[in-house]
């Protein structure tokens, strides 16, 4: 969740952790504080600030954003050393050491495939293995949509799962079942009338 808000004189930001996005907001003059566990601007600066968030995270935290549900598809053996992975500003899936194994991050589900760790005690890696499938709920679509129309590096193929879509998928097809018993129902009334 990312939360931008003024409070007295500092524009206050909390956002999840993503590698890219401390070195960006020091250039913009961001100080991170452990005791709330946010970043802390210059008001002046707010418009900067979102546009950062926008690029990494693919939303600034607008509560009218558009969320989707996606599938992604590894199409080769990712890996990260050290650290989790992440598709489209979200980290997806984790390991904490050599031995620990491979998890879905928060709001990802496994649904075929294989996350591991792998390596040596100190230069582990989190490994998501080709053919791998996940679900990754409640995402941005601006940050997803770049996905859909780009090679992204032949590393994942993406999936837009959007609940909405679906249910009306169902129900066009449930209409087009009962229009055409109706018309059955009527030629043989037809026949008897």
């Amino acid at each position: 969740m990312i939360s931008i808000v003024t409070r007295g004189s500092s524009l206050v930001v909390v956002t999840p952790y993503h590698p890219h996005f401390p070195k960006v907001a020091k250039t913009l003059g961001g100080k991170w504080d452990a005791g709330s566990r946010a970043w802390t601007f210059d008001p002046r600066d707010e418009q900067r600030v979102r546009d950062l968030c926008i690029d990494v995270f693919g939303t600034d935290g607008d509560p009218n954003e558009r969320l989707v549900t996606v599938r992604i598809t590894a199409l080769k053996d990712l890996r990260n050393w050290c650290a989790p992975i992440y598709f489209a500003g979200r980290e997806v899936a984790f390991a904490r050491g050599r031995d620990s194994g491979g998890r879905p991050s928060e709001g990802t589900v496994l649904l075929s495939g294989k996350l591991r760790s792998a390596g040596s005690m100190r230069n582990w890696y989190t490994v998501i293995d080709a053919g791998t499938a996940l679900e990754v709920r409640d995402i941005p679509y601006r940050a997803v949509e770049p996905h859909l129309t780009e090679e992204d590096g032949d590393e994942w193929r993406v999936e837009i799962l959007d609940p909405e879509t679906e249910q009306v998928k169902a129900l066009l097809a449930e209409k087009a079942a009962l229009e055409a018993r109706l018309a059955e129902v009527i030629s043989l009334l037809g026949s008897k009338g």
